[in-house]
């Protein structure tokens, strides 16, 4: 199967930016990607990478969203993958059990690197508050 980059529509750049900013991460909407810069306790910064690709069959084109927890280069080159995965494009502007597949998969491509990379907690991961 091949993989072709497409622009993400608009309702999921909205609801992929809303999920993160929610999750406590900065997204920046920059050429058709979703990036959000990550920094460990070690110093280290990596970026979390979204892209919408159309995966292509034998006799059809199906859009897939890519995750990726990538170390890029100043000019958005991609210098190393550390993580990838790969979801559905969420079928409108409300879909919810897209909200809570997609959060649940970042938070947990954030915590296993950041336990199988020695680097450190996520410094600007929000959270939770004990009471």
């Amino acid at each position: 199967m091949k993989q072709r980059a497409l622009a993400i529509p608009e309702y999921v750049a909205n609801l992929t930016h809303m999920q993160l900013t929610l999750i406590g991460l900065q997204p920046i909407m920059q050429d058709d990607m979703i990036i959000c810069p990550l920094m460990y306790e070690d110093g280290s910064g990596l970026s979390l990478v979204t892209m919408c690709i159309a995966k292509r069959g034998w006799f059809r084109k199906t859009p897939m969203l890519i995750v990726s927890i990538v170390e890029l280069a100043e000019n958005t080159r991609v210098v190393q993958v550390y993580l990838q995965q790969t979801m559905a494009v969420p079928v409108d502007d409300n879909d919810v059990p897209f909200l809570l597949r997609y959060g649940s998969m970042i938070k947990a491509m954030l915590v296993t690197h950041a336990k199988v990379s020695n680097m450190g907690k996520l410094v600007n991961l929000r959270r939770r508050e004990a009471k």
